[in-house]
C-alpha cells in the first residue's frame, strides 16, 4: 500500500522548543503521518526552510570546500558564506547560523512528491542550530519523565538505552521522552530534557519535556549500583555520548562549554544496573522516593 502524504505550503514543527518553518512546492511534501506528527506547531518559527526537488546536487557542491564526511554517508561542504550538508536523499544550503536555507530534494519518482524531513538530515540541522547559536545539544541517551522529574540514561550503542526504555515505559506514570537522541537546553534557572522524533531500537518518542534532575552514565553489571562522578570525570565521560559539531570550532567549542556547565549544575552518576525491573527499583528508591 501506498504512504500517504500530508502535502502543505508551509508546515511547522517543533523539537526541543526549536520551530522548524518548512516550505514546500508542488513537486514536495512533508510526512506529518509518522513520528512528525506530535511535533506540529504554531509557534513564531526560528528555522526557516524552502523545499525544492533536485535531479543532482552536483551544481551546489561544484567549487565548495569540503569540510567533514560523516559515517552516515554524508558530508558537509562550504561555499562563500553557505554551509552545504549532502546526504543520499536530499542536500541543505544553510546560512552560517543554520537560521535560513534551502532544502534540495533526490528527486524518487514522478508518481508523487519528493517528502521531507528525512534521516539524517533533519538531525544534522537541529544540531547544527543549538552548537552554533548556543541553544544546547543533542545526547545519546534515554529520557525519561517520571513524578515530574527528569531522569536521563546516557551511554553509546549497547550501553542499555533500549533496554532501559522498556523497562521504564511499564509505568503507565512515566513518559519516555526518546530511548535514543534527546535534547538539552538551559532555559532560565533549569536544564530540561526534550523528546525527539528520532527514537531508537525501542522506537520511544514524545513531544514533551521537563526539568533534569540527574544524568545517568549507564553500563550493565552484576549487581545495581551508583557512584557520584565529580564534574571533570562526569565531562570526559559525557562527552562520547554528545552529538558533536566537530566540523565547526566555534560551535564544538560551544557545546564543550554547555557540557561544561550541564555536569556542574546536574548530579552525574556511573550507573552500573542489571537489565530487569531492579533497576527501575533501585533508581526509585534513591532518587525518586
Amino acid at each position: 500500500m501506498k504512504k500517504e502524504v500530508c502535502v502543505q505550503t508551509e508546515t511547522r514543527i517543533a523539537v526541543g522548543d526549536v520551530v522548524f518553518s518548512i516550505q514546500t512546492d508542488r513537486k514536495t511534501a512533508v510526512d506529518m503521518n509518522g513520528v512528525y506528527a506530535a511535533f506540529a506547531s504554531e509557534q513564531e518559527p526560528d528555522v526557516r526552510l524552502k523545499i525544492s526537488s533536485a535531479d543532482s546536487f552536483a551544481e551546489y557542491t561544484q567549487k565548495a570546500d569540503l569540510i567533514f564526511s560523516g559515517a552516515d554517508n554524508w558530508r558537509m561542504y562550504r561555499k562563500d558564506d553557505t554551509v552545504l550538508i549532502e546526504t543520499t536523499s536530499g542536500l541543505a544550503a544553510m546560512n552560517a547560523e543554520f537560521r535560513q536555507g534551502s532544502i534540495y530534494l533526490r528527486k524518487q519518482s514522478e508518481d508523487g512528491p519528493d517528502v521531507f524531513p528525512s534521516y539524517p538530515l533533519s538531525e544534522l540541522l537541529m544540531i547544527n542550530f543549538l552548537a552554533r547559536n548556543n541553544q544546547g545539544l543533542m545526547l545519546h541517551s534515554c529520557g525519561i519523565k517520571c513524578a515530574g522529574q527528569g531522569l536521563l540514561f546516557a551511554g553509546a550503542s549497547a550501553a542499555g538505552k533500549s533496554t532501559t526504555a522498556n523497562l521504564w515505559a511499564v509505568d503507565q506514570r512515566t513518559t519516555i521522552l526518546s530511548d535514543d537522541r534527546i535534547v538539552i537546553r538551559k532555559v532560565k534557572a533549569d536544564f530540561k530534557i526534550y523528546g525527539t522524533p528520532w527514537h531508537g531500537e525501542a522506537e520511544f518518542n514524545a513531544a514533551d519535556n521537563v526539568p533534569l534532575s540527574v544524568l545517568f552514565l549507564l553500563e550493565k553489571a552484576r549487581e545495581n549500583h551508583c557512584r557520584k562522578l565529580v564534574p571533570a570525570a562526569a565531562l570526559k565521560r559525557i562527552l562520547p555520548c554528545v552529538f558533536a559539531p566537530l566540523w565547526d570550532s566555534q560551535a564544538m567549542q560551544n557545546t564543550l562549554d554547555y557540557c561544561a556547565r550541564l555536569v556542574t549544575d546536574i548530579p552525574v552518576y556511573e550507573f552500573g544496573f542489571i537489565p530487569d525491573s531492579t533497576a527501575v527499583d533501585f533508581v526509585r528508591e534513591k532518587f525518586l522516593s
